[in-house]
């Protein structure tokens, strides 16, 4: 009987209106048919909905199951209990379901008839009739539960007693009663937007919002809201009004809430303790909030945990499908708004040594900082060094085994207090911190050296990728070894040879060089660019490699181009440029373009000057020479000196 109501005549769910009105959470009470034997037998009963209560309305067959059920109320009532699972239950027991009996198995046997019968098919006439006595069926059974179960002529129980109820106005006070006392560790939260099963379209923008400005701008008064977009109301129901968000000090932070709220704060931090000695799924949270006594709706339960976790942030480590997570962002909330399970935390508490290592290492990292420091700021602190390293430097293998190693476990951390004890000590070649009976003054201050050492290296490999090549360019073209300097220079010579650049990736080249709206770090990023191929810092070993190598072609291309403007008919304007050339039997010809700097002018002239004095000695001297032999021994000189810079390479770091 029970299975046939639930089908034809399903109950709208109770609502504790007063509860409602009260703490502005909308909770009801899902209710179901249940046969009285299987009440009487203690019988399993599979019940679905996702009401904050349950109303059981029991169908006695007899007078006397009625009665026997009434009389059993001490053993149904620890079973309906566990049926409840912290949810209050209601039963009500009809004083008579006689008539209501009769009703459903004619409604049965009538549904049997059209489902079973086949001549139905072929006799319309048959089919009207008999679907106007379902229908006619159905409202009578209807009307029959409505007069069984009013509470004038039914008995209601909970937990084994009898309530004296005369009208549904008396069911609803009660319900409300019972919600009050089941949740009574729920905050009131007057904003019917957000505290909701589920959230509409635009309430979960709202929502979205809310917790992106809770995570980016939380130091930040009302968090930064302006006018009174519905993530404004959000905020004042809850975060603001219970005390969630506030000054604290000199600055706005999260932190515990008022006492409306302390039940379910206390309830937080009990479950962050038995997160100390391992990984707990926040789901777990999650469940205990739902969970009565506090009966948190799906709505506000992502902002009060993420507001929990903000409040506990320099203690309570969190990961992400079992990576840490360095620091909360936008996108990582909207991840745990989708899906709660795939995050965990844990509580990470340090004394004695290990305060002690702690504290240098924030020295170290944070030197202006006067907050005490904690162990996930540091690691907060390291691992974001990493993330902010440009793809080289978190790639190249241009640097020491120790910088790699230190880089290594940044980039792989999986556990703060590992990292920071063990694997970062580790990768400097110390032993252990924290974990012995003593930690000497000298092996911390070791370790802090060496890591501080390492990190610079590894956040100074790209600038020296960068000297690198700005090097192999004044090597190649017989730049100033001064960036500043070299950009000026080049710029004027690529002009020269602009119109002579034919060949595309020199014209490409000589482009860039020339362009005069470039700094000179701006015109070293934009050459090293076309030369590699892509940006500087998205580099790899190798492609530094093929960036010389291209510059070799280059640079001669560039050469040859300033050979064709050293002739007596070419522009006077611009720096004045030589060309060498030696050529002999069975070598080939060698070319040398090479600019007079006027810094360098006094230099060249006395050199000049000594070279003249020496070949224009007297015969009687042994050195004298005639002019043949003075070019000639010029000549091999040039040669020796060309084929010297043809070779010449500019020094690799860290190799």
């Amino acid at each position: 009987m029970a299975t046939v109501l639930q089908r034809h005549a399903p109950q709208t769910p109770f609502v504790a209106r007063r509860h409602l009105f009260q703490t502005g959470t909308l909770r009801f009470f899902d209710v179901h048919f249940v046969e009285a034997s299987t009440l009487i037998q203690g019988g399993e009963l599979k019940l679905s909905g996702e009401g904050d209560g349950i109303v059981l309305l029991a169908l006695p067959r007899t007078e006397l199951e009625r009665e026997e059920l009434e009389g059993q109320q001490g053993t149904v009532a620890p079973a309906l209990e566990r049926l409840g699972a912290g949810r209050p239950v209601v039963l009500v027991v009809p004083e008579t379901s006689v008539r209501l009996s009769q009703l459903v198995h004619e409604l049965a046997a009538a549904q049997l008839v059209r489902t079973s019968t086949p001549e139905l098919q072929s006799d319309p006439v048959a089919r009207t009739e008999l679907a106007e006595r379902i229908q006619e069926l159905d409202r009578h059974v209807a009307s029959e539960v409505g007069r069984a179960f009013d509470p004038r002529r039914s008995e209601w129980f909970v937990a084994g007693e009898r309530l004296e109820l005369s009208s549904w106005r008396a069911v609803s006070s009660v319900l409300s009663a019972l919600c009050d006392a089941h949740f009574s560790g729920a905050p009131p939260i007057r904003n019917e937007l957000l505290n909701r099963r589920a959230l509409s379209t635009s309430a979960a923008r709202a929502r979205r919002n809310l917790i992106e400005a809770m995570i980016l701008r939380r130091e930040v008064a009302q968090l930064g809201f302006e006018g009174h977009p519905p993530e404004v109301s959000m905020y004042r129901s809850l975060l603001e009004q219970h005390g969630f968000h506030r000054r604290r000090g000199d600055t706005w932070r999260f932190g515990p809430p008022r006492r409306a709220l302390r039940p379910l704060w206390t309830a937080v931090q009990e479950y962050l303790r038995d997160a100390e000695t391992c990984r707990r799924p926040l789901i777990e949270l999650y469940d205990r909030l739902r969970r009565p006594p506090f009966g948190i709706k799906d709505g506000p339960l992502p902002v009060i945990v993420v507001a929990a976790l903000l409040a506990r942030d320099s203690r309570v480590a969190v990961y992400e499908r079992g990576s840490f997570v360095p620091a909360w962002t936008p996108s990582h909330a909207e991840r745990l708004i989708r899906s709660p399970d795939g995050f965990e935390v844990r509580q990470c508490r340090i004394g004695g040594q290990r305060r002690e290592v702690v504290n240098h290492l924030a020295e170290m990292l944070f030197p202006s900082n006067t907050r005490r420091p904690s162990l996930l700021g540091v690691v907060r602190g390291l691992v974001q060094f990493v993330a902010k390293l440009t793809p080289y430097a978190r790639r190249t293998l241009r640097i020491s085994d120790r910088a790699r190693d230190i880089r290594e476990a940044l980039v792989r951390a999986r556990e703060p207090a590992q990292l920071v004890f063990d694997e970062l000590p580790a990768a400097c070649r110390c032993p252990p911190l924290g974990s012995g009976p003593t930690n000497a003054r000298s092996r911390i201050d070791d370790f802090v050296a060496a890591l501080g050492a390492g990190l610079r290296e590894v956040r100074d490999a790209y600038p020296a990728l960068l000297a690198r090549s700005a090097a192999a360019l004044a090597n190649h073209l017989s730049l100033p070894g001064d960036l500043a300097e070299l950009a000026v220079e080049l710029r004027s010579r690529a002009s020269l040879v602009e119109d002579a650049a034919v060949e595309p990736r020199l014209r490409s080249f000589v482009v860039r060089a020339s362009d005069g709206a470039l700094g000179p770090d701006d015109m070293l990023a934009s050459l090293l660019t076309q030369l590699a191929d892509k940006p500087p810092p998205e580099w790899s070993d190798a492609d530094e490699d093929q960036f010389e190598v291209r510059l070799a072609y280059v640079a001669r291309s560039f050469r040859g181009a300033e050979s064709l403007l050293v002739d007596p008919n070419g522009p006077a304007d611009g720096q004045p440029l030589l060309r060498l050339s030696v050529a002999r039997r069975g070598r080939p010809e060698q070319e040398r373009v090479f600019p007079l700097r006027a810094a360098e002018a006094s230099r060249i002239a006395a050199l000049r000057d000594r070279i003249l004095d020496t070949v224009r000695r007297p015969r009687a001297e042994a050195a004298a020479c005639d002019s043949e032999q003075a070019l000639a021994a010029l000549a091999l000189a040039a040669e020796s000196l060309l084929d010297g810079a043809d070779v010449s390479q500019p020094e690799r770091g860290g190799q």
